[in-house]
């Protein structure tokens, strides 16, 4: 890392070493008065659940079990930062509460930038002119 008029210049070693992932407890009383973890997603884990929203035959998103699949993505063991499940779990986790996952939910989708003002957000940035600090290939 360097310093240059007053600003800060990260390495990619900067960037790779940090974590940049919080991680958040949420309560949950429908399950034993609890508390789980809920971390937001990687940017490769993202735009993969994403792009699993509009995998089928056509243009519309399949938002079945959505918001269970980004509940099983972002729940992490509090003790370790573990994830607590796989998309193999997604159908035995969509039995759970609705009201505990959209909890979790909420936070993950706030911690992922997820929430339909984020997607909004990035939707309009994507009708705008790149500025000439944009990367070009």
């Amino acid at each position: 890392m360097s310093k240059a008029n007053g600003k800060r210049f990260l390495t990619k070693d900067d960037i790779l070493g940090v974590p940049d992932r919080p991680i958040e407890e949420v309560h949950v009383p429908e399950w034993f008065d609890g508390w789980v973890g809920v971390r937001g997603l990687g940017g490769t884990s993202r735009s993969e659940y994403l792009a699993a929203m509009f995998s089928g035959p056509d243009t519309k998103p399949d938002i079945v079990n959505s918001d269970v699949r980004l509940a099983a993505l972002s729940m992490v063991d509090l003790a370790s930062g573990e994830p607590m499940f796989t998309l193999e779990d997604v159908a035995q986790l969509g039995q759970k509460s609705a009201s505990a996952l959209n909890r979790i939910v909420d936070v993950a989708q706030r911690l992922s930038a997820l929430r339909p003002v984020d997607l909004e957000e990035k939707a309009a940035g994507l009708d705008e002119t790149p500025s000439d600090d944009s990367i070009s290939s």
